[in-house]
């Protein structure tokens, strides 16, 4: 995402379709996604959280008839472990009181993002999806 300093990931997927039942074909599947957030830019990463790391998949379909069809699947996904950074002070050079120094508690030469020194953000998710469909084929 532009802006955000993230990086480009990789994207696993896979699923299986099992049709023992006639009219009935069950699926499962997996996608895993590295995440993108460097946890140095964690804190400017905070509104967009919709990194999902593992997801899971099981779904089903019904065939009504040769051309009706009704489809359901529910996805359950997990950024795995939280993503982690420390608390940023976007002004860490500011010199408040005049002195010539920096007023923060860090040092701005050495640290020019202003991590607060035992400071942390961090964010977790979760997503579960339940969706329905329903299809027509024509000329079947």
């Amino acid at each position: 995402v532009q802006g955000f300093g993230w990086e480009n990931i990789s994207i696993i997927s896979a699923g299986l379709q099992y049709k023992g039942v006639d009219k009935l074909p069950l699926r499962i599947g997996y996608t895993y996604s590295s995440n993108p957030i460097n946890s140095d830019l964690a804190f400017f990463s905070v509104p967009a959280t919709a990194i999902i790391k593992n997801a899971f998949q099981l779904g089903l379909s019904y065939e009504i008839n040769t051309n009706w069809k009704l489809d359901a699947v529910y996805h359950y996904g997990s950024s795995g472990d939280a993503t982690k950074g420390n608390l940023l002070n976007p002004t860490p050079d500011q010199d408040f009181n005049m002195d010539g120094f920096p007023d923060g508690p860090w040092n701005a030469t050495s640290n020019p993002l202003g991590a607060i020194p035992g400071s942390e953000v961090s964010y977790d998710m979760t997503t579960s999806m339940l969706q329905f469909g329903v299809s027509y084929t024509f000329n079947k």
